[in-house]
């Protein structure tokens, strides 16, 4: 997949992309910091409905496997851990709109 491309993902498309279990890890950040932080599957599910938009991130995101990037509506985003497998397989499934 051509990492210039933006994969815009809904709700629904981001949880399927979750590992299994009952708990979730991501990472955050600003300036100099990264914090981690576990959260239930539940509460990973309300992050990504309540989102203002989901993505799949780059190569950086991608290599820390927390591909999937859950923005806010105040330009503050998490990197949830994926199973990237899954990731890998959505990607090579994607065919991107063109207007």
């Amino acid at each position: 997949m051509n990492d210039d491309i933006q994969i815009i993902l809904t709700p629904e498309q981001a949880e399927a992309l979750l590992p299994e279990g009952d708990t979730m890890h991501s990472m955050s950040g600003g300036g100099f910091v990264v914090i981690g932080c576990d959260h239930s599957r539940e509460n990973t599910i309300k992050a990504f409905r309540a989102a203002l938009q989901i993505e799949i991130g780059g190569p950086a995101c991608k290599s820390m496997k927390h591909p999937i990037v859950v923005w806010d509506r105040n330009d503050h985003c998490v990197f949830y851990q994926a199973d990237m497998e899954k990731v890998e397989e959505f990607e090579a499934a994607f065919v991107p709109v063109t207007a």
